[in-house]
Order: C-alpha cells, then structure tokens, then sequence
C-alpha cells in the first residue's frame, strides 16, 4: 500500500514537471504582440533591435526617444537631425531599394501611411520583413504614434514624459488662439494644392483660431483653379517659403486674381517642420502663432 502511495506521489510530480516545462515552452514560442495603426500585429522586436525607418518623421520620432543607436537605414529625405545623414539610405518615399534593405537586415521597418506607398508595404511583407505602420492624422495622432514606437522599443516612460510637455505648449497656444479668420494652407502654386479639413496640417490651421476655408471628404489634399480660391476669399494663405516668389508671379500673370487677393495676409512657412508629423510639430504650431498674431 505504501509503495503504491510512493509510487503515485512520483508519477503526480513528473507529471507536473513536464506540464510547467510544456508551460514554459510554449510561452517562449508565443512572442510580444502589438497591434500596429491600420490593425495588424507586429511582433515587439527584442532589446537592441536592428530598425529602418522609411519616413522622416519616423526618424525624427525615433532620436526623440533616444533610440538613434538602433537605427541602421532610412530614406534620403531624413535629414534631421543632421546625423540621420550619416545613416545608410535605403531610397526615397517613392522608390526603395528593396536589396539594400535585405542586405542591412532590420528586425523591423517603420512605415507611415503618410508618406509610404501601399504596393512597398506588401513587397516588404512577400519578403517577410516584421513591419510597423503608423497613421497620424492629428496631433493627438502623432502622441499615440510617439507612445506606441515607445512601447516597440522599452521607452514607453520616456515617450509619455516627453508628451506631457508638448501637450502643455499645444494647450497653451490654443488658450490664446485669436478669433477664426478663413485660411487656406497651399502645399503647391503650380497647381494650387490645398490642405483639406481631413489632413495632419489642418491642425496648425484649427489650433490657431483660423478656419480652414478647403472642405473635401474624399480628397485630402484637393486641385483649385483660381475661380475656386477667389470663391473661398481667405484672409490668409500659407504656402511654403520655397513657393512665396512663384506665387507672386501668378498673381501678377492673374491681374484678377491679384485684386481679390489683395487684402489677403500671405504667410510662408518652412515645410521642413511643417509637413513632418512628427515631435517639431509643436516648433510649427509656435512659429504659425506667432505668424498669425
């Protein structure tokens, strides 16, 4: 009886033994999951991970959080801060180098539905890269972007920390914001190519008290002709300091044009900062404050 009693106690322990290992094995086998900005899951990629960026914000994202150490290829337009350069590039947001990336060997590609092309998404994925997209179309967007590459990466803290205070300067200029004044925000002169209410640059627009006077619910960034911008009659165009002489010169080879606009307050800004939803979202949303005021 004694034996049996022995004997039952053993079986009961290896049998326990081999379900915890059996536990622990399947638990290894089953890695981090986080479900990335268009609803796919990413697998967490280890501490010390290898990472390509294809977007400038994505780059700039990715120094804020001091992970630049992890950073191995991005694309030609991550030109800041000036050691994103010194990266190895991997193309443009038109064309990558799909071999430069296989040779460079990431353990993850960041992407943005912004700038990247859907057709790089799936070739990346055909060739088994682990891929994380993001999809910031506001700035309360671009915190949600910021705290989930923190999560990828171990610096969900620092991520939240370093959003505290850029949320404290956005509130504070929208304290101040002055009464609405209807703008339209060009992106191009030849054609004109507006900013619509859908789009990450509206905010700058909707946070300093002016009034987007571009409206498209299925075109983000909409072609005007210039009956259309004497129609909207805004108060204020901004366009990119690189576009200010050209557009100038369309209004002197559109005299009626010019008369319309004549009141019009044009302001130009560096879409450097402007265009990237990134952390200098709020060094634009400063600069346009001031502008305005």
């Amino acid at each position: 009886m004694k034996k049996s009693i022995v004997l039952a106690f053993i079986l009961l322990a290896i049998l326990s033994c081999n379900s915890e290992t059996n536990h622990k094995i399947e638990n290894k086998s089953v890695p981090n999951i986080l479900v990335d900005e268009i609803g796919n899951e990413v697998e967490i990629p280890q501490k010390g991970s290898k990472v390509i960026s294809l977007a400038p914000n994505l780059t700039e994202i990715f120094f804020f959080l001091d992970l630049e150490n992890q950073l191995i290829g991005n694309t030609l337009y991550c030109n800041f801060p000036t050691q994103a350069e010194k990266i190895a590039k991997v193309g443009d947001l038109i064309t990558l180098d799909y071999e430069k990336i296989m040779e460079l060997k990431p353990d993850i590609i960041l992407m943005t539905i912004e700038g990247n092309q859907k057709n790089q998404y799936q070739k990346l994925k055909e060739l088994g890269f682990n891929i994380y997209v993001t999809n910031p179309r506001n700035f309360d967007e671009i915190f949600k972007s910021i705290i989930s590459i923190g999560k990828l990466f171990g610096k969900e803290k620092l991520a939240r920390g370093k959003i505290d205070s850029l949320d404290l300067i956005v509130q504070n200029v929208t304290k101040f914001k002055k009464n609405s004044r209807k703008a339209v925000f060009l992106i191009s002169v030849r054609p004109f190519i507006a900013a619509s209410k859908n789009t990450f640059v509206n905010e700058y627009l909707k946070k300093t008290g002016l009034e987007n006077g571009v409206f498209s619910d299925k075109i983000n960034y909409p072609v005007l002709n210039p009956e259309e911008l004497i129609r909207i009659k805004p108060q204020v165009i901004i366009l990119p300091k690189k576009l200010k002489n050209e557009f100038e010169a369309i209004l002197n080879e559109n005299l009626l044009l010019k008369n319309e606009l004549r009141t019009t307050e044009i302001i130009p800004i560096d879409e450097n900062i402007y265009f990237k939803p990134g952390p200098r979202f709020v060094e634009a949303l400063l600069d346009l404050s001031r502008k305005i005021r």
